[in-house]
């Protein structure tokens, strides 16, 4: 449909709202005691490490259902962890999506 001007007047072109950009890491507590972290997002592949409740690890990506987050702990381990064991300081669906 044409967009309607004003004779001599600015004209106004509608615009798509912006698209929200994933974030590339997000600061995470493990709120629940001897969470365990996986190789793969899958309680049946193998343990990567056990964490303690109030330790700190930054997420840097998840699966498209936001059930499991890839992790790196201060202690520079790398697995994936079980969203419902994480609080987060933003939505975990903030963080770009990873095939594991």
């Amino acid at each position: 449909a044409p967009v309607p001007t004003v004779p001599g007047g600015p004209t106004w072109t509608p615009t798509a709202p912006a698209t929200p950009t994933a974030i590339s890491f997000l600061n995470c507590t493990i709120v629940a005691e001897g969470a365990i972290m996986y190789s793969a997002p899958d309680v049946t592949s193998a343990v990567s490490g056990q964490l303690s409740g109030g330790e700190m690890v930054e997420g840097t990506g998840r699966l498209a259902d936001s059930q499991w987050l890839i992790a790196n702990t201060t202690t520079g381990q790398q697995g994936w962890l079980d969203a419902a064991l994480l609080a987060c300081e933003q939505p975990i669906n903030a963080l770009g999506i990873v095939e594991p």
